[in-house]
């Protein structure tokens, strides 16, 4: 379990470095004044609820009451199945 955490932890610094990054370069009256800050704001929510499921030495979530790892951080960890590291048994 600690593992998907750590993973999760990790692919939402990237992402949130990446939109960092892409505030720097983006000229904000072509796309918008939001979209850099929406990105960092996603990055915090995910963030949070990753946080809220931190690893208790547990067989099922004391959030979500299921088996582990959770239907939440499966969601969450979603969006990285073609990433080297994503293990088999986080998939939907």
């Amino acid at each position: 379990m600690s593992e998907l955490i750590e993973f999760l932890a990790e692919r939402i610094a990237e992402d949130e470095a990446s939109a960092i990054r892409e505030a720097g370069r983006l000229d904000v009256a072509l796309v918008g004044a939001f979209a850099p800050a929406h990105l960092i704001a996603k990055c915090a929510s995910e963030r949070q609820i990753v946080g809220w499921h931190r690893d208790r030495g547990l067989d099922f979530c004391d959030e979500c009451g299921w088996s582990m790892p959770c239907p939440t951080l499966r969601a969450l960890a979603a969006p990285y199945v073609a990433h080297p590291d994503f293990l088999p048994e986080w998939g939907p």
